[in-house]
């Protein structure tokens, strides 16, 4: 049986809070932009959305750097589909290890012109150096490998409603 970290209702309450913090941030904004990194925000950036009050357009990316358990060579796969010059863009992943993913991609969307960017994660590991770059933090957590709410291990177990330490 795996551990369960945080609760269904612990996530929840969580992404309650992120989402009044960047209505508040971005009430002026005209045109804001949530950018999901793929494949493992799905499920944060769609209940992020659905709890925030400010309008915004939903697009996403694709990096990939890990490969089972072992961090890989960073790659950007896919882009945004939509225009994001001129925009406030934030951009969303269930988790900032160490900092490289949020950082290679703030780069490349920097590079559209967007007005402003900003990174929220609904994990933070504390003792990495990329963790002040993260505008917008959920949980902080320890050097666990974790799975469920869009974590994954080989493509499995992000289904899982909460997020539990992998043991494999």
């Amino acid at each position: 049986m795996p551990h369960v970290l945080y609760s269904t209702e612990q996530i929840q309450t969580c992404l309650q809070r992120l989402a009044a913090e960047m209505d508040a941030a971005y009430a002026e904004s005209v045109d804001l932009v949530l950018v999901g990194v793929l494949k493992g925000a799905v499920y944060f950036l769609t209940d992020l959305s659905r709890a925030m009050k400010k309008q915004h357009r939903i697009d996403f990316v694709e990096y990939a750097s890990y490969r089972g358990t072992e961090r890989g060579e960073g790659a950007l796969i896919k882009s945004c589909s939509d225009s994001v010059a001129g925009a406030d863009v934030i951009l969303v992943d269930e988790i900032v290890d160490s900092g490289q993913t949020s950082a290679a991609i703030r780069t490349a969307i920097t590079a559209q012109g967007p007005r402003s960017v900003a990174v929220c994660a609904l994990l933070v590991k504390s003792s990495e150096e990329g963790s002040d770059a993260v505008e917008f933090q959920g949980f902080h957590i320890g050097p666990e490998f974790l799975v469920g709410y869009g974590l994954d291990h080989n493509q499995q177990l992000r289904h899982l409603p909460h997020i539990s330490v992998f043991e494999g």
